[in-house]
């Protein structure tokens, strides 16, 4: 009964360990973020034409502009561009 004892605990104690390890790298490649970095740009009146990364939901449609520090972004550093909104 002491033996069984002893080898039971000499598993665990390596097993177990040993199986949260292979548990945690399978599910650290199994989860997926899905984020993709937009850019859009803004005219400062002194610096000229400056990118920063947009929130997600900023497209070519919508109701709601984007902008940035009250500035409308653009999907190009140009006027004539589309004007990124959101809904």
């Amino acid at each position: 009964m002491i033996k069984y004892h002893i080898r039971k605990t000499k598993v665990f104690k390596i097993m177990l360990p040993a199986i949260a390890v292979v548990m945690a790298v399978g599910l650290a490649f199994a989860i997926e973020t899905n984020t993709i970095a937009q850019e859009g740009y803004y005219n400062h009146p002194a610096l000229g034409w400056q990118s920063v990364m947009v929130e997600d939901g900023c497209g070519a449609s919508g109701a709601i502009p984007c902008t940035f520090n009250d500035y409308q972004l653009y999907a190009q550093p140009s006027y004539s561009s589309t004007a990124l909104r959101k809904n």
